[in-house]
């Protein structure tokens, strides 16, 4: 069980993730604020990746069962998402309304504020997801 002060820096990391996301949801792409955004979360993550790793290394690790998991359906989904957006974007042309590609799907969905925070946040969230594995 966690004790009192891993569950604070959890909460702690949480808020912080959050407004880091916001942060990062008010910048304009591909400038120094977004790039200085970025910078402080990637600072940020990697000081936490530190201590989560030095912490490891301190206590043995218990063992891991056998994993029969492959990446195969990883590179499937993935190609399948490059293969749609390739294919929508050659279609779409001057029709880009009838096939939008997936970046434009994102275009129309990050046009809010809190959408914005949302993906970054998510974003985030899959990347520590990867790296506790």
């Amino acid at each position: 069980m966690r004790s009192t002060g891993a569950r604070l820096l959890a909460v702690l990391g949480l808020v912080a993730a959050g407004a880091e996301s916001w942060w990062v949801a008010t910048t304009t792409p591909f400038t120094a604020g977004a790039d200085a955004a970025v910078a402080v979360g990637f600072a940020l993550m990697g000081l936490v990746a530190g201590r989560t790793l030095h912490q490891r290394h301190r206590r043995p690790a218990p063992p891991q069962p056998e994993t029969t998991g492959s990446l195969w359906p990883w590179a499937v989904l993935i190609g399948a998402l490059v293969v749609l957006e390739l294919v929508t974007y050659l279609i779409g042309g001057a029709h880009r309304q009838a096939w939008p590609t997936l970046s434009s799907l994102y275009d129309t969905a990050a046009a809010h504020h809190w959408a914005r925070g949302l993906f970054a946040g998510a974003w985030l969230a899959i990347g520590w997801g990867l790296f506790r594995r």
